[in-house]
């Protein structure tokens, strides 16, 4: 964290659903609690604390001001994550006990962006076309877990970070952006995509930039 923060020009995207609507529809969710300029505080505060106590006990001193100090609810943090998670698992349980069908990329799109905490948007059949051509990436990850839950031996409660690649992608409606990363698995769950040549191995880019 300490290098990432102090290299030099950065900006922090906003969470995924509200960076997908602005990408691609131009719009903004009606409630938004998690703002940029929130990231760039925690992520200040994460590179000043000298330890975890001091962090989790709102310990950290603030530069320029000694009256102030910061700190994270890593409880809550984590509990947020973990309803994520959980709510993802249970629709794949679902569709593994016939509950639930798999969809088409623009009726998958639109209905994730509806269920996502403060969205509360409606959108067109013309929006969730955008919006499925947009998330090839994540559809193609969500195509392979839909594939694990009906063939009936993929365990998803041992593989919950199966979520988290998921709202990455989101990531990836944008054009510009690129992902880099150690987990080779998650290119080749996109291979189908057009986005996957924004996906790199950490490995191979290490080697490029050593060359």
């Amino acid at each position: 964290m300490k290098i990432l923060y102090a290299a030099g020009e950065k900006r922090f995207l906003p969470m995924p659903g509200q960076f997908v609507l602005s990408t691609v529809l131009g719009a903004r969710a009606p409630i938004d609690r998690l703002y940029s300029e929130r990231f760039d505080r925690e992520a200040r505060t994460v590179v000043l604390a000298s330890s975890k106590e001091q962090l989790v006990s709102g310990a950290v001193p603030w530069p320029k001001n000694r009256r102030h100090s910061a700190g994270m609810d890593l409880h809550l943090l984590r509990d947020q994550m973990k309803k994520g998670q959980d709510a993802h698992i249970a629709a794949l349980e679902k569709l593994r006990r016939g509950e639930l069908r798999v969809l088409p990329a623009p009726e998958w799109a639109a209905r994730t962006l509806r269920a996502l905490p403060a969205m509360r948007i409606e959108l067109t059949s013309e929006d969730a076309e955008k919006l499925g051509s947009a998330l090839t990436g994540a559809y193609c990850h969500e195509l392979f877990l839909w594939d694990q839950a009906l063939k009936g031996s993929y365990d998803f409660s041992k593989h919950r970070s199966d979520w988290i690649d998921l709202q990455l992608l989101f990531y990836l409606a944008d054009p510009f952006v690129h992902l880099l990363t150690h987990d080779r698995k998650l290119k080749a769950r996109i291979v189908g995509s057009s986005q996957c040549d924004r996906v790199h191995d950490y490995a191979d880019f290490s080697k490029l930039a050593t060359t």
